[in-house]
């Protein structure tokens, strides 16, 4: 279960990170990325909508990702929107 939790902390970290490299790209200055950070986290953001292009791991056309450090663990679909807003203080839209 430690586990579990270890590699939910960091999905949500590289998920944040993520959005944020979308939305102010990677030269942002970091007074800029923390600003939307902030927002992000703030729940500002919720009614935008972003594209974010994903590796096809070859799982037989099941959207997911594998898990870092762990061969053969794969999560499947998974809301983003959702695991943020929960991780964030479960603010909904």
């Amino acid at each position: 279960e430690k586990m579990r939790e270890d590699v939910k902390a960091r999905a949500h970290v590289n998920a944040e990170e993520r959005v944020l490299e979308t939305l102010v790209g990677k030269t942002a200055s970091p007074a800029t990325r923390d600003s939307f950070r902030k927002k992000l986290r703030d729940g500002e953001l919720d009614d935008k909508e972003i594209e974010i292009e994903v590796a096809d791991t070859g799982n037989g056309g099941m959207p997911g990702f594998e898990i870092p450090g762990m061969p053969g663990a794969n999560i499947g679909v998974l809301n983003i929107n959702d695991m943020l807003s929960k991780a964030m203080g479960g603010k909904k839209t």
